[in-house]
């Protein structure tokens, strides 16, 4: 099994102005087009498949930009012919959008993806990030990616008319925003381990005939980045 590696404060500010903070921006920029042209971010947010959308989305976003990101190098199959220094791939290994290195079969970058929704569910979601970032045991955690593990987390606020279309939702937003960002970010971590938020994005408000009038409904991404406790 690899040793797992632990993201330094250096790596950690590489992570914040460099690659995940990239594919994160182009993401969210389509998602404001997507938004204009077809209000798709209002149509979307109220879908189970939002979440691997989002992943897809964000690869495909990668794959077109690969200049722009730094992995266009070519190097060589076995047979000699050139390909991609770098690979792409959604759901290898049970992670959302998986960046490799087919030069030493080495990870790059993991980006898990998590929406967390203003329901009676929202703190298991929010234990799951922490479970993203941390994995404890499978698959995932023989994987030791050279710019970590990271999650893009999506917070969406909503309030319908009729509760019943949104089982055990929280209506008081605002508040609810702040426990999310309190339980989510816990100053001093949780058992040894610590998260940071390193990139937002924009704010979309959500519209939808459905929703209860007087609400922020609203839709933001972000990016947690875990960093070594302190020795």
């Amino acid at each position: 099994m690899p040793q797992r590696q632990s993201l330094t404060a250096d790596v950690v500010e590489e992570a914040h102005r460099g690659l995940a903070v990239d594919i994160c921006g182009r993401l969210d920029e389509h998602l404001a087009t997507e938004q204009r042209l077809r209000s798709a971010v209002d149509l979307l947010a109220s879908g189970a498949a939002f979440e691997a959308w989002l992943a897809f989305e964000a690869r495909l976003l990668a794959e077109g930009a690969r200049n722009e990101l730094g992995l266009a190098e070519l190097t060589k199959d076995p047979h000699g012919a050139p390909v991609p220094r770098y690979w792409m791939a959604n759901e290898y290994c049970k992670i959302d959008f998986y960046i490799g290195d087919v030069r030493d079969n080495a990870a790059v970058l993991a980006l898990e993806f998590k929406l967390i929704h203003n329901n009676k569910n929202w703190k298991h979601k929010s234990d799951e990030v922490w479970a993203d970032l941390f994995p404890m045991r499978g698959t995932k955690v023989e994987i030791a990616p050279r710019l970590g593990r990271l999650a893009v987390v999506g917070v969406i606020g909503k309030v319908y008319r009729d509760p019943t279309r949104y089982p055990g939702q929280v209506e008081a937003l605002a508040e609810w925003e702040r426990e999310v960002e309190a339980h989510l970010l816990p100053e001093p971590g949780r058992e040894g381990r610590r998260a940071v938020r390193t990139w937002s994005g924009q704010r979309f408000e959500l519209s939808d005939p459905w929703l209860e009038v007087g609400h922020r409904h609203s839709f933001q991404l972000h990016l947690l980045v875990p960093v070594p406790a302190p020795v």
